[in-house]
């Protein structure tokens, strides 16, 4: 306890202790910041700056265990909503069905059976924790990208580019617009910092000894600040400010809760439809129907399959998603992996290559006396200089038309730089400097041609014709920036330069993917519509729906929701009507237009399908000799162990088909999900098939019905399933 005091104390007082006083306690400077001796030292002592942001439920081994099973289908997050409570009712009710299927079958004089049954529960259970962990396998790689992995830290007077694991108290790091802060911090040298979780926004107009901690987004500004707490260091009550991941259920839960729901009414349907039929019909006791229903063993472990496959059909495909990139640096709202917000950010290439070329021949002037060459000076004024800490690729690659990117400053003495970070890739820069050849002082910038060409106070006519040129760029798979020049208080827009950036070649492939899994995609930008319908155009099946950024709050009532209700917004620029700052994918929230009502549809439709087809079957092989003039021998099943296992056998492989089935594109064709499923789905059939063939006493086959039998069956399915393929 004393230990624990003692450390508190240490870290408040350097949360709250002055910047001098800090520094020399941390045994660093804000010159040269650690030597690489230190460092190492350190890391051993502290560990690596590893946080395990684990949110286990406190309380009894039972209790976390219950939750851990309620959060398979996301009870866990139904509990709190009493206008969900009739789906708790449901799932809970197949539970019963399940419980009372065992317990009656227990009373019977077969204890093969109850194994049986329990053998489906627990493989049923067993197959939604794999599928959970087949999720969080695929969800890592999006958590290693989120959390900051690299960082810009100074080391013996040297700024290095490090593994964020690697940091440790008494770093100074830099940080800029878009970046997450990969420690507990102090603030030293930053003009304007916005922090923001996924629940609130906080905007602070950056003094000395302001605390920045773990997993904050900086949207708005660039400094340096000291690590003042690495991994194990961070005190848990700071973690509370980092987004619960599992704060509401996500796309993914509420399809598979309905869709659970679906089964489980169904299943309590047709329980109680056997039940009332074969009393009516079959005359029979309904104590003693149970004993030797077909059905009830099974049907009482759909609800719980149900989710298997619905987990399972988007976790192999998200595995692949998960290693093309498909996560933001600023994304630090993560869910369930089919139900995150999956940020197309220019800046962090998942859109494009983030490697802008300017094509000199394709600037347009609108300037008299300046000549083309002079207009790319005058843009590499307005850029950051290769000199400097942090460069914009939009940046460097103004310098490259340069000869030598010396010519940027050569003969000017620069005053002030000011950046406007606005659009992704395009930064709104701004230089003041005085031009020592006449020693008049001078302004210029670069950024979107429509914000520039309102700052020159362009005519009517050149603004539409600034339009026209870009439409005839943006045909071509042109993007441009504008540069501007203030001379004695004149502005004058001077040239458009035309750049490329191409999609990454997997762009396209992702796009398709994620409406594939269901996901209603939405772009959101700030940029010329005209501009990003070209680029969203080559993304595959995206098309060109695009919208402009503010209609976000068409999708709220006030600031609010937009902030609670929509995951994962970022980076919102402070002051400017909450402007969208990236070409965003926003998940649509609305559950059933997830293909929940396809999913559901289809279920019901392949369900109905199955019945019927079982009950044929059943009648069939129940009819004495009905084809006595065909197979004169044989009758198609003799015995009650024989229809039994006949029905095991056709149960069995009709409703794995099924389901591959319905994992195929369209359903025109058969194709399984994967070589794992597949492979499963052969031997969990050629073992069916030979205790049912040969007869086994554990597996309450009492009587096997040969390989003749056997292959009518297998042939019967075929026909099913082919029957399927065609209509």
């Amino acid at each position: 306890m004393d230990m624990a005091s003692s450390d508190d104390m240490a870290m408040a007082d350097l949360e709250t202790g002055e910047e001098e006083e800090v520094l020399r306690r941390l045994g660093t400077a804000e010159e040269a910041g650690l030597t690489d001796n230190e460092a190492a030292r350190r890391l051993r002592l502290h560990g690596p700056n590893v946080v395990v942001l684990s949110h286990h439920h406190e309380g009894s081994m039972l209790q976390r265990f219950l939750m851990a099973l309620f959060s398979l289908w996301g009870w866990d997050h139904v509990f709190p909503k009493y206008n969900n409570m009739v789906r708790i009712i449901l799932n809970s009710m197949s539970w019963v069905t399940v419980l009372t299927t065992i317990a009656i079958t227990s009373a019977g004089q077969r204890p093969c059976e109850l194994a049986i049954v329990v053998f489906i529960v627990a493989t049923s259970l067993i197959a939604c924790f794999i599928a959970k962990l087949v999720l969080e396998y695929a969800k890592a790689p999006l958590e290693a990208k989120a959390h900051s992995p690299r960082a810009k830290v100074l080391r013996d007077g040297r700024w290095r580019d490090v593994h964020a694991a690697n940091l440790v108290p008494g770093d100074i790091i830099f940080l800029k617009v878009g970046d997450i802060v990969p420690a507990n911090a102090r603030v030293l040298r930053f003009q304007k910092i916005d922090t923001m979780t996924c629940w609130a926004k906080r905007s602070v107009d950056c003094a000395h000894d302001f605390l920045i901690y773990y997993a904050w987004t900086v949207s708005c500004g660039q400094g340096t600040a000291v690590v003042i707490a690495t991994g194990r260091g961070i005190p848990r009550s700071t973690l509370r400010l980092y987004p619960q991941r599992y704060a509401r259920p996500g796309q993914l839960k509420e399809g598979v809760m309905l869709a659970a729901c679906f089964c489980a009414s169904l299943v309590l349907v047709g329980t109680i439809a056997e039940i009332v039929l074969s009393f009516l019909l079959q005359k029979q006791n309904c104590t003693g129907m149970p004993l030797n229903a077909h059905f009830m063993p099974l049907i009482g472990g759909i609800p719980m399959a149900m989710p298997v496959f619905l987990y399972l059909a988007l976790a192999w495909g998200s595995v692949r998603l998960c290693f093309l990139g498909i996560a933001s640096r600023g994304t630090v709202a993560l869910e369930d992996l089919a139900s995150v917000d999956v940020i197309l950010f220019n800046m962090t290439g998942t859109l494009t290559c983030n490697q802008p070329c300017f094509v000199r021949d394709k600037i347009e002037m609108f300037a008299d006396g300046v000549s083309k060459d002079h207009a790319i000076i005058l843009a590499a004024r307005a850029s950051r200089s290769q000199h400097e800490l942090y460069i914009e690729p939009i940046d460097a690659a103004i310098l490259r038309l340069l000869d030598d990117p010396e010519q940027a400053r050569f003969g000017v003495q620069v005053l002030e730089h000011h950046a406007c970070f606005f659009v992704a890739l395009k930064l709104m820069f701004q230089t003041t400097y005085i031009d020592e050849g006449n020693g008049s002082k001078c302004c210029v910038f670069k950024g979107d041609p429509t914000k520039v060409a309102h700052q020159c106070g362009c005519s009517k006519e050149v603004k539409e014709k600034i339009s026209t040129l870009m439409d005839e760029l943006t045909l071509d798979g042109y993007q441009a920036i504008a540069v501007g020049h203030q001379v004695d208080s004149c502005w004058e827009f001077i040239a458009l330069m035309p750049y490329t950036d191409d999609l990454r070649s997997d762009s396209a492939d992702v796009v398709d993917s994620l409406i594939d899994l269901g996901l209603d995609i939405r772009v959101l930008t700030e940029s010329p519509l005209s501009t990003t319908k070209q680029v969203c155009g080559k993304l595959g099946k995206l098309g060109t729906n695009v919208v402009p950024a503010h209609s976000v709050f068409e999708l709220a009532r006030n600031n609010i929701e937009v902030h609670s209700n929509i995951n994962g917004i970022s980076d919102l620029f402070p002051g400017t009507s909450f402007a969208m700052l990236f070409e965003r994918v926003e998940l649509n929230k609305s559950p059933d237009r997830w293909r929940v009502q396809k999913i559901i549809t289809s279920g019901a439709a392949f369900g109905s399908y199955i019945v019927l087809t079982t009950a044929i079957f059943y009648w069939v092989a129940s009819t004495a000799n009905p084809f006595a003039c065909k197979f004169k021998p044989i009758s198609l099943m003799g015995s009650d162990e024989e229809i039994r296992a006949a029905l095991f056998l056709q149960m069995s492989t009709i409703n794995q088909a099924i389901a591959l089935f319905v994992h195929s594109d369209g359903c025109c064709i058969i194709r399984f999900p994967g070589p794992v499923v597949t492979f499963s789905f052969v031997v969990s059939q050629m073992v069916a098939t030979q205790k049912v063939v040969h007869g086994d006493l554990n597996y309450a086959l009492t009587k096997g019905i040969g390989c003749v039998r056997a292959g009518l069956i297998w042939l019967y399915n075929l026909v099913l399933l082919l029957t399927l393929v065609l209509v």
